[in-house]
This record gives structure tokens, C-alpha cells and sequence, in this order.
């Protein structure tokens, strides 16, 4: 069930309004095609969790919690894929994604109805996160056990899916930048024996400077714009997903809505995402600099414009 189905869509007068305005440069909001709206991020928002963040901007809020859960390896012949799964991987962790949608965020998601949304959200991230995060510090005993990284999205208030996608990002890599692994004293390898540090002190952060933010562009009309609101999906032809590693490198872009989007379109959208995705990069990494100078786990708003 797609998001159209569920929500009604907008007046032809108002989808008119909304593409004649951007082709001037000037949205409904008063912002230009390029501006973001503000971003505020928390830090250790969850005592509970290993790492935890709290995102907004605008009508979108996103809560995100990660956990370490040990897991260990089964060699057994007779096992299932999934324990033949976890053999496979005896030399790094692994990284789990959970979303889950509050129905409290739009009565239009009440039930079952927010479940396309979670599962796109799921599919995205888990396709690229492994990737960029350094699993083989998730390893408790090699060959034996390890760390699963849990990443659990709350989503508490929805504007469009385009900005969900893109303040959900920035939630999981602040998240991130939270999570401390414990040092690991290991007493026997053969047996699995080790013992896990209390200490917080002792424990080492991850890694998650290589964590791609993503920034989806929507196109109306002839144009693309960043962080659309709901108004102007329901007038979009279609959204993509942009996933950006500074310097220039784009390892993902991903068509997330319906309609169609003409490639010709796609070598100008390639160029503006490098630029504005090094510039989110940019002022995102400054803040969680600032964020672990300062040791503090307050609200912290920066324009990515």
C-alpha cells in the first residue's frame, strides 16, 4: 500500500500552484529549491542504549536506539541458513535495522497502514550500513562470538518520505557517533570465555566517520528540490534517494516514489548532490565535533543551507 493510497491526495489547483512556483525558485513555504529546513539533533537521548540520537526538522522527528546484543556462532552441519549465516560471518558483527512507525505521527498510519513506509525505510538503510561501519571492532572472540549492532528507528511524526529518509540519516549517524564498545577480556577461545568490561572509560568508540548521509530529491515540475513537504510530494512526478560519502562519492541513488524520472534529468541531479551532500557533511561533522568538545548531550541546530 503506498503512501498516495493511504492519504488524499491535493487539488488540481494546488498542485498547479505548487509547480509554477518552484519553476520561479519560490516555494509555498518561502523557501528557494535548495533550502533545508533547520535541523536540531540530541545526543544519549536513551539511557538504555549503547547509542541513541534524537532528530527533527519541521514536521519530521525521528528517534533512533542502538543496542549491542552478543550472538554466537553455531558450527553445525545440520543447522539452519540462518546458523549457517552466522559461520560465515565469524570475522566481523553485524548490523540490524528495525523501524517502526508511532501511529501518533499521522492518524493516516493507525494499524497496519504505516508498514510500507517502515519497510522502505528497513531496506534502504540495511542495503548500504554494513558497509561503512567497521564491524570487525563488533568481534568479541573470532570465530566464536560477536557484537549485533541494533539499530531500532522510531519514527514519531511524519511529514513526507522524502524528509523521513533524510532526518532518519542523520538520527542513525548521530546515533552512532554515541555508541561505545566495551573492552572484551578474553579468558579462553576454545570455550568462548571472556568477560566484558564495566567500565566505561575502558570502552572505545565506533567508528562512523565513513557513514553516508542521505539527501532525496524530489522533482516538480522540471526542477528538483530538497526536503519536500507532504504538499509538495502529492505535486512531485517522483523522489530519489541520494546517499553521499565525502569527498564525491555517491554509492547509492535510489528512486523511493511513484512516477517516472527522465535520465537526462540524472547527470545535473549527480552534480548538485555532490555539493550539497559535501555540504551537509561538512556542517554535520562540525556539530558532532562541537558536540564531543563541549561533552554535552543537549539540543544542538545547525542550517544546512
Amino acid at each position: 500500500m503506498s503512501v498516495m493510497n493511504i492519504i488524499n491526495k491535493i487539488s488540481e489547483g494546488e498542485r498547479l500552484f505548487i509547480i509554477n512556483g518552484v519553476d520561479l525558485n519560490i516555494r509555498s513555504d518561502g523557501r528557494s529549491c535548495d533550502d533545508h529546513r533547520m535541523v536540531m539533533i540530541e545526543q544519549n537521548v536513551i539511557e538504555t542504549c549503547s547509542g541513541s540520537a534524537h532528530a527533527r526538522s519541521g514536521n519530521t522527528d525521528v528517534l533512533v536506539g542502538i543496542k549491542l546484543e552478543l550472538e554466537e556462532i553455531v558450527n553445525s552441519n545440520d543447522g539452519d541458513d540462518d546458523d549457517k549465516h552466522q559461520a560465515q560471518n565469524g570475522t566481523k558483527g553485524r548490523v540490524q535495522v528495525f523501524a517502526d512507525i508511532s501511529a501518533i505521527a499521522s492518524p493516516a498510519f493507525e494499524g497496519r497502514k504505516g508498514e510500507d513506509i517502515t519497510c522502505q525505510i528497513e531496506a534502504l538503510f540495511s542495503e548500504f550500513l554494513p558497509d561503512f561501519i567497521d564491524l570487525e571492532k563488533l568481534i568479541i572472540v573470532p570465530n566464536r562470538s560477536y557484537f549485533v549492532l541494533h539499530i531500532d528507528i522510531v519514527i514519531l511524526e511524519c511529514s513526507s518520505l522524502s524528509s523521513l529518509i533524510d532526518i532518519t540519516s542523520i538520527a542513525i549517524k548521530t546515533a552512532l557517533n554515541d555508541v561505545r564498545i566495551p573492552k572484551i577480556n578474553i579468558l579462553s577461545i576454545d570455550q568462548n570465555e571472556f568477560t566484558v568490561s564495566e567500565d566505561e572509560f575502558e570502552s572505545i568508540p565506533l567508528d562512523a566517520s565513513r557513514v553516508p548521509l542521505v539527501t532525496s530529491y524530489t522533482k516538480i515540475g522540471s526542477k528538483f528540490v530538497v526536503d519536500a513537504t507532504w504538499e509538495e510530494e502529492q505535486a512531485s512526478v517522483g523522489t530519489i534517494s541520494v546517499a553521499f560519502v565525502p569527498p564525491d562519492q555517491i554509492i547509492l541513488m535510489k528512486k523511493i516514489r511513484h512516477g517516472s524520472i527522465s535520465t537526462d534529468s540524472l547527470p545535473l541531479l549527480f552534480e548538485r548532490a555532490t555539493k550539497f551532500g559535501l555540504e551537509l557533511s561538512r556542517k554535520f561533522e562540525a556539530k558532532i565535533h562541537q558536540c564531543k568538545t563541549l561533552k554535552t548531550s543537549g539540543r544542538i541546530t545547525f542550517s544546512i543551507n
